[in-house]
């Protein structure tokens, strides 16, 4: 009981470490650069496992959307060791339920918006 107890405190933590991180990245260039440097790229590389498992998913997608969209930091982002196939394989294995279908949509148009562009 005490370990599913611990387990339940982690994930509930994860989520909400995730979901400031999502917010700090929205916020700003600069700490979008800030946590692109964190740790040494820790941070980033925690975000790319969480957006392939359990509760933290929505949350790391979203921060990582706004990584990834912007121009300055993409590039460290995407450099990552195991980064592309971890979004990859978030974008092919993501099940959205009614309610956060509209924030896949979001995510997937942020993470793949300059793919598609049209050049003129």
């Amino acid at each position: 009981v005490l370990s599913s107890a611990n387990h339940e405190v982690r994930s509930g933590f994860e989520l909400r470490v995730a979901a400031l991180l999502a917010d700090i990245t929205a916020a700003s260039a600069a700490r979008r650069a800030a946590i692109v440097s964190s740790g040494g790229g820790a941070v980033l590389d925690w975000l790319l496992e969480s957006v392939v498992r359990g509760a933290t998913q929505a949350e790391a997608a979203r921060a990582l959307a706004h990584l990834v969209a912007d121009p300055w930091v993409a590039p460290a982002v995407l450099g990552r060791p195991h980064a592309v196939p971890c979004l990859l394989q978030f974008i092919f294995s993501y099940q959205p339920t009614p309610d956060k279908k509209v924030m896949a949509d979001l995510t997937f148009g942020v993470l793949f918006s300059d793919c598609f562009a049209l050049s003129d």
